[in-house]
């Protein structure tokens, strides 16, 4: 996975944002562009943890 693309990130449309997985699924919609772009945030950083952990325990059982 390429550290520089992030896997959730904010798409604008009319008067809502949506908050959009890498496979361009939504996963929650937002009034304010603030609210959808901490939520991408708060999901980045969960994916690159779990990506992360997962990674190592694989690396450790092999």
């Amino acid at each position: 996975m390429n550290d520089d693309q992030e896997t959730y990130r904010v798409v604008a449309k009319e008067q809502q944002y949506d908050v959009v997985s890498a496979s361009d699924r939504v996963v929650m919609s937002c009034r304010d562009p603030r609210s959808a772009n901490q939520y991408a945030t708060l999901l980045n950083q969960a994916f690159r943890a779990g990506y992360k952990a997962g990674f190592r325990d694989a690396k450790q059982a092999s």
